[in-house]
């Protein structure tokens, strides 16, 4: 089921695009879903991939709160 809950553009296009982006990501999801071991609900592993949409981690590893990164020198970081 696709979560469209309002359309962010007007013109034919952009309800097209925004409809074939919820499609792969519907999909990319359902296909990904049974990879995994950490969580049996479908509902459960997407709301875990939202979450953790911007870390590079594994499906083994959604779970666990993410590591802290070390800052490195020449991040503002005052010695």
């Amino acid at each position: 089921m696709l979560k469209i809950k309002h359309l962010y553009g007007v013109s034919e296009n952009a309800v097209r695009i925004q409809i074939a982006v919820a499609l792969i990501a519907f999909l990319v999801l359902r296909l990904a879903q049974p990879m995994q071991t950490a969580v049996q609900s479908s509902l459960t592993f997407g709301r875990l991939i939202r979450a953790n949409l911007m870390h590079s981690r594994g499906f083994d590893e959604l779970l666990e709160p993410p590591k802290k990164a070390k800052p490195e020198l020449g991040q503002g970081v005052l010695i």
